[in-house]
């Protein structure tokens, strides 16, 4: 009995190493070559929802930081479960870690952003939803997201 048992676990335990993914985010239309590109990448609707209306990124799944060097820049993230993410991104020109915001009510953005889906938010920050992909079709093993920044 403890035989099947166990080869039912070890057969559980390779099919979950098996659903891991690698994502490439690409950044492209970089204008200014100063400053970085944070990139945030969440995996639950909740966490991103409420990061969108505070803009403080305390929901992050995980992120990376990438120097503005050049008009397009890449960032790798390995070994991701297979589950639904969406991207968001700014390009942060003076380096003061936040995204700088301004205009009517102080809710435009002044530093160039970004989402995964290359979403262009209209009126309000986008829902999860509207960024959201799965990490499922690989090609060399990697799911890529191509996104443009947008200036306002």
């Amino acid at each position: 009995m403890m035989k099947p048992v166990f080869t039912l676990l070890v057969l559980s335990l390779s099919l979950s190493c098996l659903s891991q993914g690698n994502l490439i985010v690409e950044v492209t239309d970089i204008e200014t070559l100063q400053g970085e590109i944070r990139i945030a990448v969440y995996n639950d609707e909740i966490g991103w929802d409420k990061d969108m209306k505070s803009h403080l990124g305390q929901n992050v799944y995980i992120a990376q930081i990438v120097q503005a060097k050049n008009k397009s820049i890449t960032a790798e993230f390995t070994n991701l479960p297979n589950t639904p993410y969406a991207i968001s991104l700014f390009h942060d020109i003076n380096s003061n870690t936040k995204m700088d915001m301004g205009g009517f009510l102080n809710l435009i953005p002044q530093e160039p952003f970004g989402f995964s889906n290359n979403f262009v938010p209209k009126i309000s920050a986008p829902k999860f939803q509207n960024c959201s992909f799965v990490i499922s079709e690989k090609q060399n093993n990697f799911y890529r997201v191509s996104i443009q920044l947008i200036e306002r």
